[in-house]
């Protein structure tokens, strides 16, 4: 499908030949990304966790935007990693949305603390084939606090209102970004230094 979109613009003079590559890896990921999204949204749908999946993976999605993390070695690893991520929260949130009486309980609160408190420190994370300047790390760091501060203020007004599940999706999302991180740290993929 991307192929032949791509050579739509071409054959109408709206590209170069030489783009037709990048504009072909740009429309294919971008079409994964979207069905992606939609599968998972259905899948939410399916448990009936919409609003949970849909704090989660804003969260995540914005979190990991900015703060980088680990990357599967090829395309199919990383949707394997991707669902069982989706599966496992689906679970969770499924299986705690069942429940007659949820308690609150602080674990919740002390795990989404350790997980920002990871992210703040190891965010961003650089991959190594990709080289940025001081200037730019200290950008990507200040947005990454910003987006870990705002989650931060959202999760601490669920917490207040003492609304469980979305206190989960927020931690769940925050756990998942900063051990992405932590595992692309350990797995020295990253660059040790950023051109100053």
């Amino acid at each position: 499908m991307s192929t032949k979109i791509v050579n739509l613009l071409y054959e109408t003079n709206f590209i170069k030949e030489e783009e037709k590559e990048a504009y072909i890896y740009c429309f294919s990921f971008l079409t994964e990304y979207i069905l992606f999204i939609l599968s998972t949204l259905i899948i939410a749908v399916l448990f009936n966790i919409l609003i949970p999946m849909t704090l989660f993976l804003s969260a995540f999605l914005m979190l990991r935007a900015f703060g980088g993390g680990f990357h599967a070695s090829t395309h199919k690893k990383c949707v394997v990693y991707s669902y069982m991520v989706i599966v496992i929260f689906c679970t969770i949130i499924s299986t705690i949305s069942h429940m007659k009486s949820i308690p609150y309980t602080y674990w919740i609160d002390i795990t989404y603390v350790i997980s920002c408190i990871s992210y703040l420190i190891f965010a961003p994370a650089i991959p190594s084939n990709k080289r940025i300047s001081h200037k730019e790390y200290l950008i990507y760091k200040l947005k990454s606090t910003i987006i870990c501060s705002a989650i931060s203020l959202l999760y601490l007004l669920f917490a207040l209102c003492n609304q469980i599940l979305p206190c989960i999706s927020l931690c769940f999302a925050a756990v998942i970004a900063s051990s992405s991180i932590i595992i692309n740290k350990l797995s020295k993929k990253e660059v040790p230094n950023h051109e100053s």
